[in-house]
């Protein structure tokens, strides 16, 4: 400290300002490492620090830049959550046993709320990616395990993930609480203050993710019961994540008669566009058979028309082939053929008129589909190669979704393991800014790449490029239960942050219709935060600062309560 103090006393006496600011720069780098380096809140043998919910940590003892604090502080709004994580371990580098933790509640006086938490856990790779050979193999920070007692081995650590998830209806406030942590007679309490926002946090993105009911099959080897599997879109729908798949996997076929007894159950967890009520084959080449082009249409008619009889719900939307393509195996014989794609989507529009949804991991044809395609979804690579034609369809009023998958490589981000955590947030203020309304992502659970007893051997296969993570964002568990990950909680958050963005810009331009020139200035500054330039500017340039990011929405949000004042002022 007291060097610094020295070296802090030498900046005084400089008169270059581009010395100054450099020395600044390499003090205030300095200073924030002390403080991370002290940052610890330390009970006996318990040492406890505090990370942000963008960090992967390791088990081992490397240093991860914690949050340079000693208490947690959050604001969060209604009708969100937020994690931070507390990374536990010992100060002389043995083994702590028995671990446990309590003191969840937080009050202000008026009410309380209750933080939730979980174990992170781990799954091994056994190949570095392609993408990022300076991401080894090894154990990578994922699944969140349930709550109990844990140990920590020697030289190592144990990061908790909490929780604070705060219903619509809570009463606005700063909510205290301390959160204990006891190792036999060791002990920490660290301090927690959260800050809930009096405004409610919307849902108007659509998110259609795939939790295959018979990939579940495939992996339990027996059908998921259904209680269970309704439980399993309870929790995707508290990661803000709707299921694509649960409605048209769940039809069921009784001779002639359609039967949606199981869907009817499964609907409450369902919103809306966020499922598909039809999917055409993805064998493209099929469709050159008269017949198999015609049991498309009969098939969609049996199922819309008793649909439509059972007065069932209407916001859903048609899932088209999947990633068409020409030549191979399934594609077209012949690009000549493609055109059969379009008129089918017509044929299929004039029995039942939902919304025709259309991925697209290529740049052909693109063309051929004007007219026949509503949303257009186009991998995130394609997007950046082709967004002027999509900005084209957006300003025919055409609708936008967005998704990644095995097909985008770095610099565009994706849901890996092996990716940093910024990049699973970030592509939701790409969504933003692109004027996307809607994400896919083709799937949760894909745990083919899982071995049946993963916790015991918990090894992760790769994919073509060597990367692990893709089609899993949940992890099986005992009885049928799923457990989310931390890229779970990333997308979650990601997705929150949209919704703060488009509640920014819509009450901004309330604002302005009220043509006060009183509120000019503030006008100005909430407009110069929805433009998000200096968090990304391009699908494949966007900052890598998670404080960055952080600022920029604590930002948001302080401008949303000043705005929701101006408006409820009368003036």
């Amino acid at each position: 400290m007291r060097k610094l103090q020295g070296e802090l006393a030498e900046l005084e006496k400089l008169q270059d300002m581009d010395v100054l600011s450099s020395r600044l720069d390499a003090l205030e780098g300095k200073v924030l490492q002390l403080l991370t380096k002290n940052a610890v809140v330390k009970g006996g043998r318990l040492e406890v620090r505090i990370g942000h919910s963008l960090q992967k940590i390791s088990s081992d003892q490397k240093p991860f830049g914690n949050v340079p604090e000693r208490q947690v502080r959050i604001s969060v709004a209604r009708n969100e959550a937020e994690s931070f994580q507390l990374i536990v371990s010992s100060s002389d580098g043995k083994p702590l046993k028995d671990v446990s933790v309590s003191g969840l509640e937080l009050k202000n006086g008026f009410s309380s709320l209750n933080l939730s938490w979980h174990r992170v856990g781990y799954v091994k790779t056994l190949e570095a990616p392609s993408g990022y050979p300076d991401a080894p193999p090894g154990l990578w920070a994922d699944p969140l395990l349930p709550p109990g007692k844990f140990s920590i081995g020697e030289k190592s650590r144990q990061p908790l993930w909490f929780t604070i998830q705060v219903p619509e209806n809570a009463i606005p406030g700063v909510y205290h609480g301390h959160v204990k942590l006891t190792a036999g007679s060791d002990k920490v309490e660290l301090p927690v203050l959260i800050r809930v926002r009096p405004f409610v946090v919307p849902r108007t993105l659509s998110s259609a993710f795939g939790n295959y009911f018979g990939a579940l099959t495939r992996y339990y080897k027996q059908e998921m019961p259904l209680d269970k599997f309704i439980a399993f879109c309870h929790l995707m729908n508290q990661y803000r994540m709707g299921s694509k798949s649960a409605v048209r996997e769940n039809i069921r076929y009784n001779g002639d008669k359609v039967d949606f007894s199981r869907v009817k159950k499964l609907l409450p967890e369902v919103y809306q566009y966020d499922a598909g009520i039809y999917r055409i084959s993805t064998r493209c080449r099929q469709l050159e058979d008269n017949a198999r082009y015609q049991s498309n249409l009969d098939k969609y008619r049996k199922i819309t028309e008793a649909w439509q009889k059972e007065n069932l719900r209407e916001k859903m939307f048609l899932y088209g082939i999947d990633e068409p393509s020409v030549g191979g195996k399934d594609g077209f014989s012949s690009e000549s053929k493609s055109y059969l794609m379009p008129q089918l989507y017509r044929d299929l529009k004039k029995i039942a008129p939902y919304p025709v949804m259309q991925t697209l991991n290529s740049t052909g044809g693109l063309g051929n589909l004007v007219g026949a395609v509503d949303i257009w979804c186009p991998l995130l690579t394609i997007y950046a190669q082709k967004a002027k034609f999509f900005q084209e369809r957006l300003a025919n009023n055409e609708t936008l979704w967005l998704y990644t998958c095995n097909g985008d490589y770095p610099p565009i981000p994706n849901f890996y393991i092996e990716r940093p955590g910024i990049e699973h947030r970030i592509m939701f203020w790409q969504a933003y800014r692109e004027g996307a309304t809607g994400f896919l992502y083709w799937a949760v659970n894909w745990w083919a790449v899982l071995p049946q007893n993963w916790q015991e051997n918990p090894i992760i296969k790769s994919d073509k490029g060597r990367n692990h993570g893709d089609g899993v964002l949940f992890y099986p568990a005992p009885g049928f239960e799923v457990w989310p990950s931390i890229r779970a909680a990333m997308v979650r958050d990601g997705i929150e942050d949209y919704e703060y963005l488009v509640l920014l810009k819509k009450l901004t331009a309330e604002l302005k219709q009220k043509k006060n020139g009183a509120y000019q200035k503030l006008i100005n500054r909430a407009e110069a935060l929805c433009n998000i330039n200096e968090i990304t500017t391009h699908i494949d340039r966007y900052t890598k600062s998670p404080e960055k990011l952080f600022s920029h929405r604590e930002k948001a949000g302080d401008m949303i309560e000043e705005i929701m004042t101006a408006l409820n002022s009368g003036r």
